[in-house]
């Protein structure tokens, strides 16, 4: 059945319907899918291309050296980010399963679709709180006189300087309900601060001394969150639309970049048609995604060697390197054009829009979770779920709208990352390539496409992939550093909630394990093999493809894996 919502078409998966391509579906599960190959693809456009590229990796870059970043981010590119990208887009697309369900592969492991619901709920919880601060910057862009462009307004401090002048104000009278000594440091007192800095330290955020001092809700920033959560039900609410430290710091961007091992990629795939060229996906999105990247980074170096040059001073002492690189840099290039205020809000309108893409597949994969888990009792019931789920998300978030709730923000920013998404990644390549098999899966992919992957895929999936994970796995514990805001320092407790936040969503993998191993009969050797085997849910959506599915004679496992069976 086709249904027609604002000019695109999405088909229902009915029973007996057969699509375009003669396909049937395999069973009657509600689930709206792609009826053209471009809906995907913008879709997947949507979903990589967002906040993570134009915001994230400016300041990872900037943190880490610049230019040196590049390299290892390239390599961590080409040798992990695009065979995980065509890995997880081809897995959902064959099985027509989200992140929940997907795992019936390898049932021992079925805790990693939890893993990648509750990092992706973590990370759609704390990613919308920079909505909200766009939102703001786009409302202050229709003031007269932009306010992140003069030293006059009562949140800068007498080290604000605009950058069309070598001379910082002496004096300064600050009023209101706003202490400004309370949260600026003797030190940054005594350098000068762009007035774009300041505006987003002090009228932006606020900011506290640190954690100890989370201060109060700052209703500015709340409205704010509201309204951006309000635009994701909004979107949501009828289901899915188009929508050494250095390596380690690479590949975890890198993850953030292009959105896999959250689940978004297996939610999104698992709308496509059976015989959508999945592959040639992966390598599109790969390219345009971090070519986003890298054209971003350019504007904000660019504008970082223009602010240093007109100061005279090193690149590295204009900001304090940080998730308001892209709040300073962006805003102080935009008041150097003609006419800054209608730049600024096609600006900000820009960044709200791709940063509300992104949203829309972290969230609708916690949403598709939520629902698949009870299809019965929540497939009619979506909107409700939906409006539940941004309810709970808005209230828990208000926590980051507060005075301290930065420190809060960068400790989830730091953590949810650095252990969950790469022990999802290493166990992702581990259940593919060597459980159920490289050349099990290359046949799975040859139903799809008519053709099997290149053996390059198979030999990043089988070895190179997961080695260079686990080794940035082991990185990660052995040079270990608590977490830094400017100055200030995290405290043991904070690093403890940081940890906390961190290892929490891994807490499904090894209950999910127990509870196979108990519910399955046989010995304890017996068990794990049996939990290692698909289960019988697993197979192709297609329901003519599913009646040719079989599996082969010789299973395979860690012992009989060979070269040859490519």
């Amino acid at each position: 059945m086709t249904l027609l919502v604002e000019g695109k078409r999405f088909e229902f998966a009915m029973k007996d319907d057969a699509d375009i391509n003669g396909e049937v579906l395999n069973k009657c599960d509600g689930r709206i899918r792609w009826s053209r190959q471009m809906d995907s693809l913008l879709s997947l456009v949507g979903y990589c291309v967002g906040l993570g590229n134009l915001w994230r990796f400016p300041y990872f870059c900037n943190r880490n050296g610049g230019g040196a970043f590049l390299i290892p981010y390239l390599v961590c590119l080409v040798l992990i980010g695009l065979p995980l990208f065509f890995l997880e887009l081809s897995i959902g697309q064959f099985s027509g399963s989200g992140a929940m369900h997907v795992w019936s592969i390898c049932p021992l492991l079925k805790g990693l679709g939890f893993v990648m619901s509750t990092a992706s709920f973590i990370c759609s919880f704390y990613f919308n709180l920079i909505i909200a601060w766009v939102l703001y910057y786009l409302a202050m862009s229709f003031y007269p006189v932009l306010p992140w462009t003069t030293c006059s307004n009562w949140w800068n401090t007498p080290a604000c300087a605009t950058w069309e002048s070598d001379t910082t104000r002496d004096n300064l009278t600050v009023s209101r309900s706003v202490s400004v000594s309370s949260y600026v440091s003797a030190r940054r007192l005594n350098v000068s601060t762009s007035a774009a800095e300041e505006f987003w330290q002090y009228s932006t955020l606020r900011v506290s001394a640190g954690l100890h001092d989370m201060g109060g809700i700052q209703w500015h920033l709340a409205l704010a969150l509201f309204v951006a959560w309000f635009i994701i039900f909004l979107c949501l609410i009828k289901g899915v639309k188009s929508v050494g430290k250095v390596w380690v710091e690479a590949m975890l961007q890198m993850f953030y970049s292009l959105g896999v091992t959250w689940g978004g990629l297996h939610t999104i795939a698992s709308y496509n048609r059976f015989s959508n060229n999945c592959y040639r996906d992966a390598v599109i999105i790969t390219f345009l995604s971090e070519g986003t990247s890298f054209y971003a980074g350019f504007a904000i170096f660019s504008v970082l060697g223009f602010m240093a040059e007109s100061k005279g001073v090193h690149i590295s002492e204009v900001i304090q390197a940080g998730p308001g690189l892209g709040f300073v840099v962006y805003p102080e290039a935009l008041a150097l054009l003609p006419v800054p205020q209608l730049w600024a809000v096609i600006f900000f309108i820009m960044l709200l829009t791709v940063g509300i893409d992104s949203q829309f597949g972290t969230t609708e994969t916690t949403v598709t979770a939520i629902v698949d888990t009870f299809p019965n009792k929540l497939q009619r019931r979506r909107g409700l779920v939906t409006a539940c789920l941004c309810g709970f998300s808005y209230i828990s978030g208000l926590v980051l709208v507060t005075r301290g709730g930065i420190y809060v923000f960068m400790l989830i920013d730091r953590y949810v990352a650095t252990f969950s998404l790469l022990v999802v990644g290493i166990l992702e390549c581990v259940i593919i390539g060597w459980i159920y098999g490289a050349g099990r899966f290359s046949a799975d992919i040859q139903m799809m496409l008519g053709r099997r992957p290149p053996v390059f895929m198979k030999l990043m999936w089988c070895f190179v992939s997961p080695v260079l994970m686990a080794i940035c796995f082991i990185l990660t514990l052995v040079q270990y550093q608590a977490p830094t805001y400017g100055d200030y320092e995290y405290p043991t407790y904070g690093v403890a909630i940081g940890l906390f936040i961190g290892l929490v969503s891994m807490v499904p993998v090894p209950v999910c394990m127990i509870k196979e191993l108990v519910k399955t009969k046989g010995s304890f050797v017996e068990r794990v093999g049996t939990c290692l085997r698909p289960d019988s849910s697993w197979g192709p959506i297609s329901r003519k493809h599913r009646a040719e599915y079989s599996k082969p004679v010789e299973e395979s496992s860690w012992k009989n894996f060979r070269i040859y069976k490519w």
